[in-house]
């Protein structure tokens, strides 16, 4: 699921009104709650890496099929390989 702004913004303020009871002003929380994740979200997209190396994410042998239609058993060894990449 993507990073999102707005459905950030009013987990947010729904989790302030949980705490402290509705907001004298309602468009006022949910504008503060914007700019806040509007600055959290940007800044994990900017920043934020992940590194998976192989083995990380488990993956269960399959049955494959080669491009001659001959059906391949088994798992595939290779050498690890660190993937890289945003958060997006």
């Amino acid at each position: 699921m993507p990073l999102n702004i707005s459905g950030l913004a009013n987990e947010m303020k729904a989790e302030i009104e949980a705490l402290y009871g509705e907001p004298q002003n309602n468009q006022r929380l949910l504008d503060f709650c914007t700019a806040v994740s509007t600055a959290v979200i940007n800044h994990f997209k900017a920043n934020a890496d992940i590194d998976l190396a192989s083995g990380d994410i488990p993956v269960s042998p399959g049955t494959f099929k080669d491009s001659l239609a001959v059906t391949i058993t088994g798992k595939g060894e290779s050498d690890p390989v660190v993937l890289s990449g945003k958060i997006k």
